[in-house]
């Protein structure tokens, strides 16, 4: 019987990593060997409430002292490369990386190339397709319960306090070697082409604006048009001046459905909203939502346009959160993850995340469209 894997060590203990550290020093499944930051001082509170766990300021030396199952990579996005490849040749055969993987096409071929060589599995934490609610959305979509794709619309903001606070003293530093399409695009292009999959992006044309916090841009808009026909507009703002930290709303259009998604509202609760012209189809979708244990409602309005809806509070189906490693372990471990693995973002969709966002950085760069 093969031995399941347990033992991981996290690099980067900065706000996620100490949520993937705390999630694995508690999970009865795995084991915590250590964790590294260059700055000692990210882990001081880590460290002193579990000492059994090693700490190291040199990922390498960590690499080289201990038995490592799966590596956690959260450094910050510009600089995931690295202890990627460090990893890997210190022989640690799995890897879950934060998203994004890389911010740059050559850095991406450098790991794909590193990683076949070793026979290195590496995953990439896109945690938002694992939430119900795009899970749910997912399968209607796949199963044919809304029609065929038309077009969408997706909003992903931040509040200005991320580039200039988030990271404390070094908020600044990092907003300028980052940007709101590495950071918040990413998730997006993920969980659109989680929904619209198996269509690809054949086309982008993108606008940005610097507002001198981000590398090049403070704001983007841009059009992704797939393979398949669909047409779906993204933005993504990081100077917003509003009471919440984030922002993030989506809207489909299907031959037989509407969606709207208000994963992050700016007023009242996250929810997810399906809305039909005629009965029977919502009927068919709600039996579906049924049957795999979604919690849902139908709502009947005569007086509305479209009449016939179902809504999904995220509230009332996600699960008790547990950082994205805690559902990859199990995953590797082929560990009570039935249904799930469409879920999991492997390295060749990291790579073609990074793919769409080289070709939005171009389209802002040349102000024409780019094609894929």
């Amino acid at each position: 019987m093969v031995k399941p894997l347990s033992r991981f060590a996290v690099v980067g203990m900065g706000i996620l990593g100490k949520r993937h550290a705390n999630a694995q020093v508690n999970n009865p499944k795995a084991e915590l060997v250590a964790v590294c930051d260059l700055f000692e001082s990210q882990m001081t509170e880590f460290i002193a409430a579990h000492p059994e766990v090693k700490l190291y300021t040199d990922h390498k030396k960590m690499f080289a002292e201990n038995q490592i199952d799966i590596a956690i990579v959260c450094t910050q996005d510009p600089y995931h490369k690295e202890p990627i490849l460090s990893a890997i040749e210190s022989g640690v055969k799995y890897i879950i990386c934060e998203k994004p993987l890389v911010t740059n096409m050559k850095d991406a071929r450098e790991i794909q190339e590193a990683a076949d060589r070793a026979g290195t599995t590496i995953l990439v934490a896109f945690s938002l397709r694992m939430q119900r609610c795009d899970r749910a959305f997912r399968q209607l979509a796949a199963g044919g319960y809304l029609g065929k794709p038309l077009h969408g619309d997706v909003d992903c903001d931040d509040c200005i306090y991320v580039p200039k606070h988030l990271w404390g003293k070094k908020s600044a530093e990092w907003a300028k070697a980052s940007s709101p399409v590495y950071f918040l695009f990413s998730h997006a292009i993920d969980y659109v082409t989680f929904y619209l999959a198996p269509a690809k992006v054949k086309k982008v044309y993108a606008v940005g604006k610097q507002e001198g916090m981000g590398s090049y841009c403070d704001y983007c808009e841009t059009i992704l048009t797939f393979d398949d026909g669909t047409v779906v507009r993204m933005k993504c703002d990081w100077t917003r001046k509003i009471p919440t930290l984030t922002e993030n709303t989506i809207n489909f259009t299907y031959t037989d459905a509407g969606v709207i998604y208000h994963r992050q509202p700016p007023i009242g609760r996250p929810m997810i909203r399906f809305d039909f012209e005629e009965e029977y189809k919502m009927n068919r979708a709600f039996d579906f939502l049924c049957k795999e244990k979604y919690v849902a409602r139908k709502i009947v309005d005569m007086n509305a346009y479209c009449k016939y809806a179902i809504e999904m509070l995220a509230e009332e189906n996600n699960e008790a959160y547990a950082a994205s490693s805690v559902y990859m372990l199990d995953y590797l471990n082929h560990d009570g993850f039935k249904g799930m693995e469409e879920c999991i973002c492997k390295l060749d969709g990291g790579i073609y995340q990074v793919e769409v966002v080289d070709a939005i950085n171009k389209s802002m760069e040349t102000d024409l469209p780019v094609y894929l």
